[in-house]
This record gives structure tokens, C-alpha cells and sequence, in this order.
């Protein structure tokens, strides 16, 4: 494991513990893995749709809900989600569209604020190697 990987390791723990807060890690393990399972379905359902929709040039997530040729289209999709996929997620119900009330919302964690490691060239020479050479066999 890179230095690099192992501080963004560390950094990505620490963030999960803060998170965490006071929630023991069974429970938050719970609360983790339904969100997991929620975006691997929400993301199922876009592609599925996106898959139905693509002869007509659109998207799944642009349909818009409560107008007569977007209501026409989630029905006909619903149907065909129900009997290929088993579930059916509106536009408004996937994961990306899913917002955190700004009253609960969490300072900036700063998840992508880490050092990039620098890979210039060694600030040691040969004579170095040779001191420590010499160390090792006294």
C-alpha cells in the first residue's frame, strides 16, 4: 500500500468515524448498507428506463412528473419496471434526486482535502547510501 493510498485509507476512517458520531458501527453499518442497496437500485431502474427511452431521445431523469407526456411515459415504464425488475422508482425517488434538509446538514468534511504525494527526486545522494552502508555493518 502506497503512502498515498494509506492516508486517503485513514482519511476516509476518520470521516466515517465523524459521521458516525455517537452510533455504534453495527448500527451505522445498517444505515450504510441501505443506502448502498438504495443507489444500486435507483441506478437499476435509470438504466432500465434510460433503455426504454432511448428509440424516443430521452432520459430517464429529465421526465417530468405531473405533465401529460411525462405521467404517459412513467405509466408505460412502471409496467414494464414491475414485470422485468420487480420495483418501480419515480424521477423524484432516485438517489441523486434524494437532499439532505439544510438544517441537518453537516460542515464540509473537506473528503477530497489530502496532500497529493510528490514524486520528485530523492533529496538524498550517493555518499548517503554509503553512511548508512557503513552503519549497517559496524
Amino acid at each position: 500500500m502506497t503512502i498515498h493510498t494509506a492516508n486517503l485509507h485513514a482519511r476516509l476512517w476518520d470521516i466515517a468515524n465523524t459521521l458516525r458520531g455517537k452510533m455504534g458501527a453495527d448500527e451505522f453499518r445498517d444505515y450504510i448498507l441501505g443506502f448502498i442497496f438504495y443507489k444500486y437500485l435507483s441506478e437499476k431502474m435509470n438504466s432500465y428506463a434510460d433503455e426504454l427511452l432511448k428509440p424516443d431521445g430521452k432520459l430517464y431523469a429529465q421526465l417530468k412528473e405531473g405533465t401529460a407526456q411525462g405521467d404517459e411515459y412513467l405509466k408505460a415504464i412502471r409496467g414494464e419496471a414491475l414485470d422485468k425488475l420487480g420495483y418501480f422508482l419515480k424521477p423524484s425517488e432516485l438517489f441523486g434526486e434524494f437532499k439532505v434538509p439544510d438544517e441537518f446538514q453537516e460542515p464540509d468534511l473537506g473528503i477530497l482535502d489530502f496532500e497529493e504525494p510528490e514524486f520528485g527526486a530523492p533529496d538524498f545522494d550517493a555518499d548517503d547510501l554509503r553512511e548508512n552502508d557503513e552503519k549497517e555493518k559496524d
